[in-house]
């Protein structure tokens, strides 16, 4: 759960197990900073449209697992916009 400190940062804790570094986390913050979650599922979902319009028969060999990415993506960014939006802007 993050937890504000003195100096206006919020803190998070991690499982030990987690491959999340500070790095990670200062590249999805800049990302969701410069557009919204909605913003880039869309465009996830339009790229991926358009991939199978324009493949139209001729999909990869690894296409159920390239849906389950997709899929997972796609899910990441509606629950990130749904919980941004929970949270009023700085």
């Amino acid at each position: 759960m993050p937890t504000t400190n003195e100096h206006d940062h919020t803190t998070v804790i991690l499982p030990k197990s987690s491959r999340l570094t500070m790095e990670i986390v200062e590249q999805l913050d800049q990302l969701l900073n410069s557009s919204t979650a909605e913003e880039y599922r869309n465009t996830l979902l339009e790229v991926y449209h358009l991939y199978i319009l324009h493949e139209h028969g001729h999909l990869p060999v690894h296409f159920d697992s390239m849906a389950n990415h997709m899929y997972a993506l796609t899910e990441f960014f509606r629950i990130t916009e749904a919980e941004m939006r929970k949270k009023p802007d700085h």
